[in-house]
């Protein structure tokens, strides 16, 4: 915006700035031109320090590692930059139902979450971006661990995140939503032993991974249609599938399935 007003019209600067991490904050140098400012580059990623040409467009990195840069402040002279520093310790731990004693299974400074063991099996699978890619791994009885999921397997340039990653209750398949650029949400299905993923449904709508049935055939989950209703359906886990939808106008808890394959937990909204 020109200031005093009236000595020109507002214009946009800055037009390519990722759009991750809500609205960056900046600070000018005393050129009033240059800026020094915060940004998230990918999702997932750490908030670091640029340096904008306002006029150009052109931005120079300041900072880089796993910490957070933010609330960033120029000196008068130009030289010298304030900025906070934000770090982080994710961690995974297992506590014991004998003795309520706690072990801490990983711990990073990149984020690590949504584990989910399998029902038959001592190991389960998380998402994380320790590698600096988005990846969901699977972490086994022994304590190894590998990436089951990267963006490597999807078209390039697609991957934004991976959701709620449930191993089959006999351990040999993943499935879980991916987050695509184009605003997709599927389901999908890998399988431990390679190959490619292939989509559980042929929908158009945004699903949500919930839970496998006892017997590994199907998966129940949540579906938000166009107009904003968030149903329950069954799917079978051969792929390619057609879902049944099995309730409707239900919240956005994801639904379980019983140990037994007897029952379906859900939440829906008061209907009073």
């Amino acid at each position: 915006i020109p200031f005093p007003a009236g000595n020109g019209t507002p214009k946009l600067i800055l037009k390519d700035l990722p759009h991750y991490g809500g609205t960056p904050e900046f600070s000018w140098f005393p050129d009033s031109r240059h800026i020094a400012i915060s940004l998230q580059q990918h999702q997932g990623d750490a908030s670091h320090l640029w340096i904008a040409d306002t006029i150009t467009g052109s931005r120079t990195p300041l900072t880089t590692g796993l910490s957070d840069e933010l609330v960033v402040a120029v000196s008068p002279s130009g030289k010298q930059v304030l900025f906070g520093e934000l770090t982080a310790d994710y961690k995974l731990v297992s506590a014991s139902l004998a003795d309520a004693s706690v072990r801490t299974l990983i711990s990073s400074q990149r984020p690590v979450g949504m584990p989910l063991w399998a029902r038959k099996s001592e190991k389960f699978a998380y998402q994380t971006d320790r590698t600096g890619e988005p990846e969901i791994w699977l972490h086994e009885g022994d304590g190894s661990e590998r990436p089951l999921v990267t963006p490597a397997m999807f078209p390039a340039g697609t991957t934004i995140w991976w959701m709620n990653p449930a191993l089959s209750p006999a351990g040999d398949r993943l499935a879980y939503t991916w987050l695509s650029t184009k605003g997709e949400n599927d389901i999908w299905i890998s399988s431990l032993a390679g190959g490619p993923p292939v989509r559980l449904t042929t929908t158009s709508e945004t699903e949500k991974m919930a839970s496998w049935s006892p017997d590994g055939g199907r998966i129940v989950y949540l579906r938000a249609s166009k107009d904003g209703t968030t149903s329950i359906m069954l799917c079978k886990t051969s792929g390619q599938a057609t879902p049944i939808e099995l309730r409707s106008k239900v919240t956005q808890y994801l639904p379980d399935w019983s140990p037994t394959g007897e029952w379906i937990s859900f939440a829906e909204p008061d209907r009073k």
